[in-house]
């Protein structure tokens, strides 16, 4: 059952779930701005009377930042702050994700009660997914969004630069926007493990989830793909293939694969200055065999 806080925002934005009125939310909210992409998240701010800063954040005792974003009150307004550690596409993002927390508050302000709510615990996966989904359709209007892609045609490493250039954000971000608005595609991010129990090998990290899309569990190694793709596209930089046999569940075929090596400075942010080990991962984009 959606929470109180949850079904407010829903019916405050006549949606059917509070993802999709998230979504109307944050295409309401930048309808100005989507002839100047990249957008500028701060200036989307000042629809709300938002002030943002960029300010160095503390480390843990791991040197990892402690905080990726905050929103507060001050003197009566809504101010943003995110660390200057990280890097321009990470702090745009979080200004957004942050505006997404605004656009929530926002519909439960005359209730005490809800806005707890959104605060709670309980909340708190499903409150950050939300604001999440609402920093992609800010810094990535599905429109001119669209229109890019189909200008760079299909999802590629030149596609997936090229948009994150663009629109001034991840790669990763990037890539998982395309799977939103061109449903056909499927996308799985692999990385090399060295410390899963059944050995070192190229194993499933991340996979962006998406109403109908098939659940393809975190893990699981590139062995099960025949041929493995992954291992080539992290051998030789780029690898494609009409069809790949998986002994995955749900996916036992991929069709139209294209996959590439990618190496980033971090795991989770890049931050300035931070000169720690990279790390490696291959995108792998494809269809189902009935798309």
């Amino acid at each position: 059952m959606t929470a109180r806080a949850l079904e407010m925002f829903r019916r405050t934005w006549a949606a059917d779930t509070p993802e999709l009125a998230m979504e109307k939310a944050a295409k309401h909210t930048t309808a100005d701005f989507v002839s100047f992409v990249p957008i500028d998240p701060r200036a989307v701010a000042t629809r709300f009377g938002a002030t943002v800063s960029y300010q160095p954040a503390q480390r843990g005792a791991d040197n990892d930042l402690t905080e990726h974003g905050q929103l507060t009150v001050v003197d009566g307004r809504w101010h943003v702050r995110v660390p200057l550690q990280m890097s321009g596409e990470r702090r745009r993002f979080s200004v957004a994700h942050e505006l997404g927390h605004i656009l929530l508050f926002t519909a439960v302000a005359d209730y005490p009660e809800l806005v707890k709510q959104l605060r709670s615990q309980e909340l708190f996966t499903r409150v950050e997914r939300l604001c999440n989904i609402g920093a992609a359709h800010i810094l990535m209007p599905t429109a001119p969004f669209r229109a890019a892609l189909d200008e760079q045609g299909s999802p590629d490493r030149q596609t997936v630069e090229t948009l994150a250039s663009h629109f001034h954000v991840s790669l990763e971000t990037a890539a998982r926007r395309i799977t939103e608005v061109a449903p056909e595609w499927s996308l799985v991010i692999w990385e090399y493990s060295t410390q899963h129990r059944k050995g070192p090998a190229w194993r499933i990290a991340k996979q962006p989830q998406r109403a109908g899309a098939v659940f393809v569990p975190d893990g699981m190694s590139s062995g099960r793909l025949d041929p493995d793709i992954v291992t080539a596209a992290a051998r030789d930089g780029d690898a494609t293939a009409v069809s790949v046999s998986a002994d995955i569940p749900g996916v036992a075929t991929m069709a139209d694969v294209r996959a590439w090596h990618v190496v980033s400075l971090r795991k989770t942010l890049v931050d300035v200055g931070d000169e720690r080990p990279q790390y490696e991962r291959v995108f792998v984009f494809y269809k189902q065999p009935n798309n």
